[in-house]
């Protein structure tokens, strides 16, 4: 039986190094939990595990994308398919293979299979990937399942869409529409599908049909878009501007609220499968913290309503706010104005975090007993700070200058 998006997914998708390193990731094991948040300093590889997961998840529209976009694709092999769509993750120009350590071996499993009828599969693929010659090679059973999903999306008009990424860059896409540079170059997959969301699947956003979240996160950030043909105005109290004109922070964010409601409305429609994955780079940017904490929210309530959500972060806001919905998870009798909704509260194993260092294999920061999520990584700048604050006052008082 599908689920609905009334029921809480408590599935884990698993991805596995199994063989040299993808970049600065060796061998290791993620657990992917309704929500998963990787955290780590620049260069560590975050982005490249969560663009990997991206194209796992959504393997079957990326497959029909490709035969539209493609000509000829149809009669590609399925090790020319797997490569071509990671070649696209990253750059439209460049191979994903660059990334390959000597040969990396990845595999995946969704936890369960994609809703796709007359397919046999597992949604379980994995792929091997050589630095040397750039290309990707796949076992007997991984080309058949390929093969299967080209095969499926070339017989079918709509394929459903079974993630959504946004991009840490996504402060630019509606802007890169309006001049038309999207017309004459060539971007990265996850900009190209990420532009097709907000045209395609948005909803105006004079919608009433807003979640308290939604318009909690909107309040804060000061008003919201509307679209009118390829232009996008920011509309707040006082009147409206195009898009360009608002501030970074507002440019940057506005879409989750936008696109958020345009899921939940989509919600078992033909064009969004149940379990829908959203892949949120960087929910911070250009963000004051009181928004961080309310982009939290919002993307619990979704977790809560039957989506997944893996995030890429460098905000010790942003664990400080998981953190409360987890620990306010374990709560059965109270409730109040001043403790999380009831909404936005998360289970223990609803949630999974991540810590990742260049060279070393991810670690999970989860206290396994109490769910209490360390901020070891992040909190040590601050502790870094703090002692070299402690050190000037001394030296201070050491000149005499006291306080």
């Amino acid at each position: 039986m599908r689920k609905t998006f009334d029921q809480v997914d408590t599935r884990t998708a698993i991805l596995r190094i199994k063989d040299g390193a993808l970049g600065p990731l060796p061998a290791c094991e993620l657990q992917l939990r309704p929500l998963t948040v990787f955290v780590g300093p620049q260069g560590s590889g975050k982005s490249l595990a969560a663009q990997v997961l991206y194209f796992f998840e959504e393997l079957p529209y990326l497959v029909q994308w490709l035969l539209t976009t493609e000509r000829g694709s149809a009669s590609w092999e399925a090790e020319h398919i797997v490569g071509f769509l990671l070649d696209q993750l990253r750059s439209a120009g460049r191979r994903f293979a660059t990334f390959a350590n000597k040969k990396v071996r990845i595999d995946w499993s969704r936890g369960e299979p994609w809703e796709i009828q007359s397919l046999e599969n597992k949604a379980a693929l994995g792929f091997r990937m050589y630095r040397v010659n750039r290309l990707v090679k796949l076992s007997s059973k991984d080309r058949r399942e390929v093969e299967h999903l080209r095969d499926y999306a070339g017989q079918r008009r709509h394929v459903r869409h079974h993630a959504l990424f946004f991009p840490t860059e996504r402060i630019v896409t509606p802007l890169l529409r309006t001049i038309g540079a999207l017309r004459v170059v060539r971007l990265p997959i996850t900009y190209d599908l990420f532009d097709h969301w907000l045209v395609e699947h948005g909803v105006e956003s004079e919608s009433e049909d807003n979640d308290p979240f939604e318009t909690e996160l909107l309040n804060i950030l000061g008003g919201q878009v509307l679209r009118r043909g390829d232009d996008w105005k920011w509309k707040f109290k006082e009147g409206q501007f195009d898009l360009d004109l608002a501030s970074s922070g507002q440019r940057a964010n506005w879409s989750l609220p936008y696109l958020t409601r345009a899921l939940r409305i989509q919600a078992g429609r033909s064009s969004v499968a149940p379990g829908l994955v959203l892949f949120v780079e960087e929910p911070e940017i250009h963000l004051h913290p009181e928004a961080q904490v309310g982009v939290v929210r919002l993307l619990a309530r979704m977790v809560n309503l039957g989506f997944r959500v893996v995030v890429t972060t460098h905000s010790l806001d942003v664990l400080y706010a998981v953190n409360n919905l987890v620990q306010a998870g374990s709560l059965t009798e109270h409730n109040g104005p001043n403790l999380p909704a009831t909404d936005v509260r998360l289970k223990r194993e609803q949630v999974s975090v991540y810590r990742f260092r260049q060279g070393l294999s991810p670690e999970s920061l989860v206290d396994e007993e109490t769910g209490f999520i360390s901020e070891s990584e992040l909190g040590r700048v601050s502790q870094s700070l703090a002692e070299e604050y402690n050190r000037i006052s001394a030296a201070r008082t050491a000149e005499g200058q006291g306080g």
